[in-house]
């Protein structure tokens, strides 16, 4: 993409096309013959025979047949040499060239299922590399000294990441017990990138200069962002941040409780073990506000509850007595701790300058009005509105600017035949995309963060009828699958954020989710590994792979003709 021009050569027959060594030098002379012969015009220099292939081991007679071959004739010079000596002694002039990915399935298998194939892998890769790559790398770096560095722990991390670059370990193809050991080492990779993100975050809170109870802010992207946080804090009511400017932002009250602390029954002696915890006056470093004593005489109740940040502590040196006093005369004492009231607030932030920070403060009471809002079937901000259709489930999106697309987020139910390398349609196939009934309830209506949750019921066959591998007639036994689709848009974002949550029990099927587009389009782009991809309708194929027009997007695709399109931004479908 950046003009830079690489030598590629074209694994023409495979890239193990003498994976089968011959034992003998004249046999060898034959192979490489008739793999000459199959090059005709595609040969450029000299021919590459890959002796190797998957779980294969080194052939020991290699050096002997390759001495006979070159002894008896002299139409080849047969040379074992790596990958690197060959293509340094290639021709660089007079090649033809190729513009952007090589990717076609003309005579090549792509294996476009692993796309998609145990997403749960894929989502713990995604999870790893952000975790690593988008707040572990750019904290540390901007947060901690750099004595403090941690080099042994990212490179540990990354480690991890590395030993998946297998294709089969990251697309998730192989055995179970090979998945397993998969997401162990991304949940390695992203406990450790988690750490060090804490530390980073830690250090810097430690060397701000704010009051008590401020609220520390990082941004570690390159542009000065502005985005909703929650949080669970002490306290009753609505409360809201307040920027260091003097500003007031939105705040969303959404939840309301206390931590439970612990609760045990003691008899006897083992009241002492229990005092012993609570430490006269605290319990894990928390005072007590208030206790409360009840039951009879056989049956003694306590309750503690933990004093809230400015609440004065209460001593509880008479209680203690009191308790070990009953666990002596044979009571059986019920020793209950409980946090102070909280509440879960969404809380829109100020903003944060980029590679920076900047500090907030949670102010008690009504915060001011924001932009986002929803009834029972409307979800809307000041960039986007959100409208779902009671009677099948889908919804339409429409922008402040005009863009209009309906029919979203439809889901279609279809059998396959299991292959976790390729879709493998059955002999018969049957649809189901229209769910038997829909539910819509809104469980948050701003002026932060809107919620409606969308339940669609369906009855899907719970094998893929007539499939060539496994079953040759249509089974009618239908398995019912309720499906939990959340819909949320938050502050400032102009994008609507999906998430579907069920429990798949039927068997040799895909489950697909379609967005029509809001007009044509000749193409789309996606995010690659290098740059961003435009491929267009259609994809080659060939007498292994059919053509289809199934491609992998690593964050993003864009179908847009002009200024009309849709994006799908997403996290482990690469």
């Amino acid at each position: 993409p950046d003009g830079s021009r690489v030598r590629a050569e074209y694994l023409f027959g495979s890239y193990s096309n003498a994976m089968v060594l011959p034992t003998s030098g004249p046999r060898l002379v034959d192979l490489a013959h008739d793999y000459d012969i199959e090059l005709g015009s595609a040969r450029v220099g000299g021919m590459l025979l890959m002796n190797g292939s998957d779980h294969r081991l080194p052939q020991p007679w290699l050096g002997r047949v390759v001495d006979e071959a070159n002894a008896l004739q002299d139409r080849y010079r047969f040379r074992v040499q790596s990958l690197e000596e060959h293509v340094a002694e290639q021709p660089i002039e007079g090649l033809p060239e190729w513009h952007g990915e090589m990717r076609s399935g003309a005579r090549a298998n792509l294996l476009m299922g692993v796309a998609s194939n145990r997403v749960d892998v894929h989502r713990a890769a995604a999870a790893a590399e952000q975790a690593l790559e988008r707040r572990a790398e750019p904290l540390a770096a901007l947060f901690l000294a750099p004595g403090a560095y941690p080099d042994d722990f990212l490179a540990g991390a990354w480690r991890q990441l590395v030993l998946h670059s297998a294709h089969d370990s990251s697309c998730a193809c192989s055995h179970d017990d090979v998945v397993e050991a998969v997401l162990a080492r991304y949940a390695d990779a992203r406990h450790i990138a988690e750490g060090v993100a804490a530390d980073a975050l830690i250090a810097l809170a430690c060397s701000v200069d704010a009051p008590g109870g401020s609220t520390v802010l990082a941004n570690p992207t390159q542009r000065t962002h502005a985005g909703v946080i929650e949080r669970t804090v002490p306290g009753t009511g609505p409360a809201h941040l307040v920027g260091p400017d003097g500003t007031a932002h939105p705040a969303q009250l959404v939840a309301t409780g206390r931590a439970q602390g612990f609760r045990t029954v003691a008899a006897g002696g083992k009241i002492r073990w229990v005092l012993n915890l609570l430490r006269t006056s605290e319990e894990a470093g928390y005072g007590f506000s208030h206790a409360e004593t009840g039951g009879d005489a056989d049956h003694r109740v306590v309750r503690l509850v933990t004093a809230g940040p400015d609440e004065p502590q209460g001593d509880t040196s008479e209680l203690r007595e009191q308790m070990r006093a009953w666990g002596d005369g044979g009571a059986l004492v019920h020793v209950v701790v409980e946090g102070a009231p909280n509440r879960t607030l969404v809380l829109a932030t100020p903003p944060v300058p980029g590679f920076g920070w900047t500090t907030a403060q949670l102010v008690d009471g009504a915060s001011p009005g924001g932009a986002v809002r929803a009834s029972e079937t409307t979800l809307a901000n000041e960039h986007l509105t959100v409208t779902v259709d009671p009677s099948n489930g889908t919804y339409a999106v429409a922008t402040a600017d005009g863009v209009q697309a309906s029919g979203l987020g439809r889901l279609v139910d279809g059998g396959d035949g299991g292959d976790t390398y390729n879709y493998s349609p059955p002999d018969l196939d049957e649809i189901v995309d229209v769910p038997d009934a829909v539910r819509v309830v809104a469980v948050e209506a701003g002026p932060v963060r809107a919620r409606t949750v969308v339940e669609c019921d369906y009855s899907w066959p719970r094998r893929a009828i007539g499939d060539a591998n496994r079953c040759t007639h249509r089974s009618p036994e239908r398995v019912a699958t309720t499906v939990t689709t959340t819909l949320e848009l938050r502050a400032g974002e102009r994008f609507l954020r999906v998430a579907h949550a069920f429990d798949h029990r039927v068997e040799d099927h895909r489950l697909r989710v379609h967005f029509p587009l809001p007009a044509p389009v000749g193409a789309s782009d996606a995010e690659s590994a290098f740059s961003i991809v435009r491929r267009g309708l259609a994809a080659e194929g060939g007498p292994t792979a059919a053509p289809l027009a199934t491609f992998p997007a690593r964050r993003f695709v864009d179908a847009s003709a002009g200024a009309v399109g849709l994006g799908r931004v997403h996290d482990g479908l690469q």
